[in-house]
């Protein structure tokens, strides 16, 4: 018994380990705070015995007692998962490491969806940034509403005339003609008896639905907007009901371009141009008119939209495209109709594109650390250009000498310019197939000198409401500077498009300086032509020197040209060594600068702006050239060019002047420089008035002032009369030439 009694000692023993070891299992797990899902530990209602024993009997030979263990659940393994639905209750089961089980039950939950734009329909109101569960569609939060579309906003009823239809059945037609309803709205054709006609829907609709009123045989849908009626028997009344277009709020660049020609009775049409991928539905057109606004849907057939354009005053075309399901962004344009502008003795370009279009790029900013905007990939558009002079005489036609088909091959035109380029009033440029001397007539004097400046490349400048050109290209005379552009003041007309006071200019190239080619800068075809340019960043091909290291100005290579060349051509090496010789002169006090420049001709360009007070730095188009590659010639500077900021800096040098991003800050401190640009103030600075009163009073002041009124009704400048700048410009020169004396006073 001793034997046996013993033996069950030990499984008594062994029990009790075993089971404290279950329960310090189950104890030992930790429950992690942070996890609302893990059940709670709870204390079990058993207590743990050792097997063979009964009650509270003591084992009459181990020595032990009775020992209870309390055991706590842990419920930390996960089991089955029921999830719940939109309206039901789920439920979660939970093991504690001893097998016993709890259910944790969890609530009902919808799926949020992202906030949608409901638009409103006929009757039913709409919403903006409603959120629905994406399960069973049920509203969450129903965001803010939007009233509800009333019948009459979208029906639209077009009558045919009863004359037209009458005349229809008895004559039976068979050309296709264009005929008006009566709310001008709708139109329709008819041929050999059928109508056709076309609805369009009100902005922001398309057409959901056609009623007809009266005997007919069929109503055939054509697709976009176009239907047709077969065996008319009476007048017939047709009405058009309409669907809402859904409108993201986030709009797409459906539209690429708009096109126009405004006729001579003033008929202005308009077509675009989409981009790629992209279809549209409807166009709505949005017409503004000094107070008067109206809008109205352009029908998608015909591919283009007419208006008849008032006389003398601008009108606004914003064109909003519809596509399938979404809107596009709007693209404004304005038009002006002045007939009357031929009437004034003041020169006059017109310019009509093959395609209709306008001329297009790019737009680009510079890249950090650089300066400006800018434009690129710049579009030519084959185009048909026409001069006449103040009387109304023509005296260029780029088409001329050409048949029909070809007479859009003698021109292009493109914008040109960079921060001037993004205005609706832009500059351009226009390239003739063959050389032309389109000042030849305009300038009085210039034919009948012999000498003709023929090129192909000519500029429309912006710039015509205020006599700047005059007044610089005066000065430049006066101080000498190299190469003077010649100009006009016109008015020009851009695809039967009243677009205001334009300069046309010559354009800065390279010439042989005489004869037929001579162009304004006279440099052969050894020579090169040079820019310090604060827009070298969209160059192909530019360089610092010890004069422009910074990221704001590098020289760029204007002629020759970069497009055939690389940076290793001799030409161009040639170029860089001597600018680059130069500068390191400059910038090294050594005085040796005079080897390499020509020191009159940086004072006379210097001087010009000093007496012109020009605001601008940067942008003051700085050229250099050198005539040739031969030891005789040196670098100079010019032609002066770019007078928009002229006259504004009355009490003060120009910007140019002391600017440090180029070579006239170090050159002013130079005794040599010092000296040539005083002694050229002084044979000057008495001219300076006079010259630039007598350039301004060639210009036509009565018919200035007639082109400054349709201008400024154009574009919504000031009225500044041809009387009122004079003044100004008296009033300038007075002020800031006695300031200049003050300062250059021995």
């Amino acid at each position: 018994m001793k034997h046996t009694a013993g033996r069950e000692g030990i499984w008594a023993v062994l029990a009790v380990l075993l089971c404290l070891f279950l329960c310090a299992g189950c104890a030992a797990v930790p429950s992690d705070p942070s996890r609302s899902d893990v059940l709670p530990a709870v204390p079990s209602e058993e207590t743990a015995s050792v097997p063979g024993s009964s009650g509270t009997q003591q084992p009459e030979e181990s020595g032990l007692s009775d020992l209870d263990v309390t055991h706590i659940h842990s419920f930390t393994r996960p089991g089955p998962v029921t999830p719940p639905t939109c309206t039901a209750e789920g439920s979660e089961v939970w093991y504690c490491a001893c097998g016993e089980s709890r259910v944790k039950m969890l609530p009902p939950a919808h799926t949020p969806g992202e906030p949608q734009n409901v638009p409103p329909q006929v009757g039913v109101p709409g919403w903006q940034g409603r959120v629905c569960c994406t399960v069973c569609g049920a509203v969450l939060e129903p965001g803010s509403e939007i009233p509800a579309v009333r019948p009459e906003e979208v029906a639209r009823t077009v009558m045919f005339r009863t004359d037209d239809v009458t005349r229809v059945l008895a004559e039976d037609l068979t050309e296709t003609r264009t005929l008006y309803t009566t709310d001008g709205k709708g139109s329709y054709t008819t041929e050999n008896g059928q109508v056709e006609f076309w609805l369009a829907p009100l902005a922001s609709f398309l057409v959901a639905g056609v009623e007809v009123e009266g005997q007919y045989d069929a109503l055939e849908d054509l697709g976009s907007g176009h239907y047709r009626l077969t065996g008319i028997g009476s007048d017939l009344t047709v009405t058009a009901w309409g669907r809402v277009i859904p409108i993201p709020y986030t709009s797409d660049e459906l539209l690429a371009h708009i096109g126009s020609y405004t006729d001579e009775d003033g008929l202005i049409t308009f077509w675009w141009e989409l981009n790629e991928n992209v279809s549209l539905t409807s166009m709505e057109v949005r017409i503004s008119c000094g107070e008067k606004t109206e809008s109205e849907s352009v029908f998608l057939p015909r591919g283009e939209w007419q208006y008849r354009m008032p006389k003398n005053e601008k009108v606004s075309f914003l064109f909003v495209p519809y596509g399938e399901e979404r809107r596009g962004s709007g693209m404004e344009v304005s038009r002006m109709y002045v007939p009357s502008a031929a009437e004034i003795p003041i020169p006059r370009v017109e310019i009509e594109t093959e395609s209709g279009f306008f001329p297009y790029a790019d737009y680009i900013s510079a890249p950090p650390g650089c300066l400006g905007r800018s434009i690129e990939n710049a579009e030519q558009l084959d185009c048909l250009v026409r001069i006449f002079d103040e009387t109304g005489a023509a005296v260029y036609d780029s088409g001329s000498n050409r048949t029909l088909e070809e007479r859009y091959r003698g021109a292009t035109v493109k914008l040109r310019g960079n921060t001037s380029a993004y205005e609706e009033k832009a500059p351009y440029r226009i390239r003739l197939e063959e050389r032309a001397d389109l000042l030849a007539d305009l300038i009085p004097g210039r034919r009948e000198s012999g000498i003709r400046y023929e090129n192909r490349s000519w500029i429309l400048l912006a710039s015509g409401y205020f006599m700047d050109q005059a007044v610089g290209s005066a000065v430049a005379s006066v101080t000498g500077v190299s190469a003077i552009c010649a100009y006009r003041y016109v008015s020009l007309v851009f695809n039967g498009d009243f677009r205001g006071i334009y300069v046309l200019a010559e354009n800065v190239g390279q010439g042989s300086g005489t004869g037929e080619t001579q162009s304004r800068v006279p440099v052969s075809d050894s020579g090169f032509i040079a820019e310090a340019d604060a827009y070298w960043w969209k160059e192909p091909y530019s360089f610092t020197t010890a004069c422009l290291r910074s990221r704001t100005m590098r020289y760029s290579v204007k002629y020759p040209d970069m497009d055939d060349l690389s940076e290793d051509d001799p030409a161009v090496v040639y170029l860089r060594n001597r600018l680059t010789e130069m500068d390191a002169a400059i910038a090294d006090g050594s005085g040796r600068y005079p080897e390499y420049m020509d020191v009159k001709s940086f004072a006379a360009w210097l001087l010009a702006h000093d007496y012109l007070g020009t605001a601008d730095g940067a942008g003051t188009n700085l050229y250099l050239f050198k005539r040739d590659d031969t030891p005789e010639t040196k670098i100079e500077m010019g032609p002066l060019w770019d007078f928009d900021t002229a006259c504004i800096i009355v009490n003060g040098w120009s910007v140019i002047h002391y600017a440090s991003f180029f070579s006239f800050s170090r050159l002013t401190d130079q005794p040599a420089f010092r000296e040539a640009y005083r002694a050229l103030y002084r044979e000057t600075c008495g001219q300076v008035w006079e010259k630039v009163k007598a350039e301004l009073e060639r210009i036509d002041g009565a018919a200035y002032t007639a082109m400054m009124v349709l201008e400024n009704s154009r574009w919504g400048r000031k009225l500044h009369t041809y009387e009122d700048q004079m003044v100004m410009y008296e009033s300038f020169f007075a002020r800031h030439l006695a300031w200049m004396s003050t300062e250059l006073a021995e």
